[in-house]
């Protein structure tokens, strides 16, 4: 039996740090600091950012 349900996507440090202009040096401040979303992690190792979350944040803080 299939699923209609569709995997959330998942933003790499590549696609975020490319949307973004910035590092990932940058990015994980800013996450440090609590001023990005955590990312989304597994076991320990980090999987990315969920498509939602950024897209929330990033409308929170376009000018």
């Amino acid at each position: 039996m299939k699923s209609n349900k569709t995997a959330a996507r998942l933003l790499t440090y590549t696609d975020v740090c490319g949307m973004l202009n910035r590092n990932y040096k940058t990015i994980w401040a800013w996450v440090r600091d609590g001023h990005f979303p955590k990312p989304v992690k597994f076991r320990g190792k980090t999987l990315g950012w969920k498509q939602e979350d950024f897209d929330q944040w990033l409308a929170e803080h376009s000018n």
